[in-house]
C-alpha cells in the first residue's frame, strides 16, 4: 500500500465498499461521518445537537446493519431520550466532557441477550454486566450508549464470523470478516453508526477487528482500565479499551475509562495522564521497535502493506529496528475469579 495517510487509505478502500454495493457518504456535511473530536467541537460550539448526531447514527444503523450485522440490540428510545436530556445541558452551556452528546457503543449485556434461547446459546456473546465501570464513566461523561454490538461467541475467536446472531461482515467488503472478537464494535464505528466503541482484548480482540475495519484500536496497559464485571477470556490477559476512527478519538475515549477502581483487584492506583496532550507532537526522535517474531506466515499483500508502513516510519523517526519481545503471562488471580463468579450469579 503506497499511501502514507489514513485518508488516502480510506479513499482507496472505498472502492471495495462500492463493489459490495455499500456506499458510505464522504461529505463533510454528513454528521455521522465526523470524527469524535469534530463532533465534540461542534457540540461545544452549539453547531450541532446530541439529538441530531444520535438520529444520524440511528438512521445509518437502520440502513446498513441488515447487511453488516454489527448490532445485537439497538436501544433507540433510550438513546434518543438520553440525547434530549444532554441537549438541554448543552443549551445551558453545561458540557460534561469531550464525550458529551457523542453516540457510542459497547459489548454489554442487553435485553436481547435475556431473550436468547436456552444454554449454551444464551451464554454466547456475553461480555460484561450492566454495572461494569468501563461503561459507567463514559455515560457519566455524557456519551450516548446506542446499543450492544455483535461479537465472536464466548469472546474466543479472531473473526466474529461465529456468533449466535450471525456473522459480522466487513463494511468495506461483505465477503470478508470484520475481525474479532470485538468485530461488531469495529464494524459499527467503520459504518459511521457511532463515533467510538468499547472492546475487550486478551490476544488481539480489539486490535484485530480495528485493523480489519480500518479503525484505531488500542489495548491499554493492564490495570489501567477497570475489569470489574467483565467476564474474562483469559484471567490475566484481559484488557478493556477503545475503538475509534482516529488516534485522537481513541485518546479521548481512553481518558474517560481509565482510572483506579478499588474494587478491582487488578486495577493500578496511578494518576491518569492527559492522553491527548501528545497529539501532533514531533516524532523525529522516536525509535521504532519491530517485533519480527510476530511477522511469520503473513499474506503477501499484508506483508507489503506492513513493509510500506515501516518505510514511512523510517522517514518520520530516527529509524525502525528489529526487536524481540518476551512472551510472558501473569498468574491467574483466584480472588478475581471468585468475584466474577459472584457477579454472574447476581
Amino acid at each position: 500500500m503506497e499511501s502514507s495517510t489514513r485518508r488516502e487509505w480510506l479513499a482507496a478502500s472505498l472502492g471495495a465498499a462500492v463493489a459490495s454495493r455499500i456506499a458510505f457518504a464522504d461529505s463533510s456535511d454528513d454528521l455521522a461521518a465526523l470524527t469524535l473530536k469534530q463532533a465534540s467541537d461542534r457540540i461545544r460550539s452549539k453547531k450541532v445537537s446530541p439529538v441530531e448526531l444520535t438520529q444520524a447514527c440511528l438512521d445509518r444503523i437502520k440502513t446498513y446493519n441488515p447487511k453488516i450485522n454489527a448490532w445485537i440490540t439497538v436501544m433507540r428510545d433510550q438513546a434518543v431520550a438520553q440525547a434530549k436530556a444532554l441537549e438541554k445541558e448543552q443549551a445551558a452551556g453545561n458540557f460534561r466532557s469531550p464525550l458529551h452528546g457523542i453516540p457510542s457503543a459497547s459489548r454489554t449485556r442487553s435485553t436481547r441477550l435475556e431473550r436468547a434461547p436456552p444454554p449454551p446459546a444464551r451464554f454466547m456473546n456475553i461480555d460484561s454486566p450492566p454495572r461494569t465501570p468501563s461503561r459507567a464513566p463514559i455515560k457519566a461523561a455524557g456519551a450516548i450508549l446506542i446499543g450492544k454490538c455483535n461479537m465472536h461467541e464466548f469472546d474466543a475467536g479472531a473473526t466474529s464470523a461465529v456468533s449466535y446472531w450471525g456473522p459480522v461482515r466487513n463494511p468495506w467488503s461483505l465477503d470478508r470478516v470484520a475481525g474479532g472478537a470485538s468485530g461488531g464494535s469495529a464494524a459499527a464505528v467503520a459504518m459511521n453508526n457511532c463515533f467510538a466503541a468499547l472492546g475487550t482484548d486478551a490476544s488481539g480482540s480489539i486490535r484485530i477487528p480495528a485493523s480489519h475495519c480500518g479503525m484505531v484500536g488500542f489495548k491499554p496497559t493492564y490495570g489501567r482500565v477497570s475489569l470489574r464485571g467483565i467476564i474474562p477470556f483469559s484471567w490475566s490477559l484481559d484488557h478493556c479499551g477503545p475503538i475509534a476512527r482516529t488516534v485522537e478519538d481513541a485518546a479521548l475515549l481512553l481518558q474517560q475509562i481509565a482510572g483506579y477502581d478499588h474494587i478491582d483487584i487488578d486495577s493500578v492506583d496511578k494518576p491518569v495522564p492527559d492522553y491527548s496532550s501528545g497529539i501532533g507532537a514531533p516524532v523525529s526522535q522516536f525509535r521504532i521497535g519491530i517485533p519480527v517474531q510476530f511477522f511469520d506466515h503473513l499474506d503477501d499483500e499484508v506483508a507489503r502493506a506492513v513493509e510500506d508502513a515501516i518505510a514511512v516510519l523510517n522517514k518520520l523517526t530516527k529509524g525502525a529496528h528489529d526487536v524481540s519481545l518476551p512472551l510472558c503471562c501473569a498468574p491467574a488471580r483466584p480472588e478475581r475469579l471468585r468475584r466474577i463468579t459472584k457477579d454472574c450469579a447476581e
